[in-house]
């Protein structure tokens, strides 16, 4: 998911070449904001910085399952504080989505216990999932904030420069 790193997507087409935030390029479920005549060329994503780290993990049934969840989260840090965060979910909205309330919570700050659980409140809270075969929304609101904490630890000892 390159949501969460701030990625972009070139997209040509046959008038002049265009270049998008993918943020906004995925406009719903099976569609982007590409006219029939364009093709993607590229993924541009910027180049890691010094102790950055990033993670993903998707819940499924099985692995060649669609996820009932996935959660990616690319941050930056400085000894024991987070510099910057991105946190993405998808499977949770109509197009993946960042939680920036939770990036806006853990960014500048001593990263501790108490702050990742406001942090992973906010992303229970701003997902807006919905109830099919996979899964039901009670439990993707509940899973995606250990989800999340599970990944941003992931990345953090990524960032601290542990694989």
């Amino acid at each position: 998911m390159t949501r969460s790193l701030g990625g972009w997507n070139p997209a040509p087409d046959l008038r002049a070449a265009r270049t998008l935030d993918l943020e906004d390029f995925i406009t719903g479920p099976y569609t982007a904001a590409m006219a029939a005549d364009e093709i993607m060329t590229e993924i541009q994503i910027p180049p890691a910085k010094d102790h950055q780290g990033s993670a993903f993990l998707k819940v499924v049934r099985v692995a060649a399952d669609i996820s009932k969840l996935s959660c990616a989260v690319a941050l930056q840090r400085d000894a024991e504080r987070c510099v910057a965060c991105w946190i993405a979910l998808g499977a949770v909205a109509p197009v993946p989505m960042r939680i920036k309330t939770a990036e806006k919570i853990l960014g500048g700050r001593q990263i501790d216990f108490d702050l990742l659980d406001e942090a992973a409140a906010k992303v229970s809270a701003e997902i807006q999932p919905i109830s099919d075969v996979r899964s039901t929304e009670a439990y993707r609101k509940q899973v995606a904030a250990v989800i999340f904490k599970d990944v941003f630890d992931i990345a953090w000892q990524r960032a601290g420069g542990k694989t």
